[in-house]
């Protein structure tokens, strides 16, 4: 486990290269995107009911298609840099749907925080508050040319969702279960100021 304090030392900057080309997993067309992903990438994707095993509900879910790199700049010139493979399965933020009018789990805001977060979160790599912390962070970077308070309030819904006890017991259910799965089409380097 990394070790990361994020109040001195708090993100400045959130770049990614490529696209965030996703599947949404809906139980009738599940079959066909198995067969795709089998043909394109040579992947065979979990069946539906294990789907349902390690994530919850598999309508909630999302297939990243491309490949994908999220590098997350600090303020002391660190990096933290996140490769995302086609084939890896996340189920966005865990927004309570009392709040999805204000924040859509589906927006630019939430799409990058959320598929970092449930990385760190199924594979430990952070502690949960540096993890929550860091989700947070990103969402106030990604909206920062957006109206401030209106990226300010999603971020704290947001992390609030991700932080609350309901969340992570949420989450925390089925975590040994994902991890293998998100192990397998992620790789990630901490970089020190300097390193390249």
């Amino acid at each position: 486990m990394y070790s990361l304090n994020l109040k001195k030392n708090y993100v400045t900057e959130v770049f990614q290269s490529g696209y965030f080309e996703t599947v949404r997993i809906e139980r009738r067309q599940y079959n066909r995107i198995m067969l795709d992903f089998k043909r394109d990438y040579d992947i065979q994707l979990p069946s539906y009911t294990k789907l349902k095993n390690m994530f919850g509900d598999p309508e909630q879910l999302r297939i990243l298609t491309k490949f994908l790199k999220v590098t997350i700049c600090l303020k002391n010139g660190d990096r933290l840099v996140y490769k995302f493979f086609p084939g890896f399965i996340w189920d966005l933020a865990s927004v309570p749907k009392a709040f999805r009018s204000v924040i859509d789990n589906d927006s630019i805001l939430m799409l990058c925080p959320s598929l970092v977060h449930d990385t760190n979160r199924s594979i430990a790599r952070f502690s949960i508050r540096t993890t929550d912390q860091l989700f947070y962070q990103m969402v106030l970077q990604i909206g920062k040319y957006a109206n401030p308070l209106t990226v300010r309030l999603k971020a704290r819904i947001a992390y609030l969702a991700v932080s609350s006890i309901i969340g992570r017991t949420i989450y925390r259910k089925r975590a040994r279960d994902r991890a293998s799965w998100i192990i397998r089409f992620n790789k990630f380097k901490f970089k020190k100021w300097g390193e390249y």
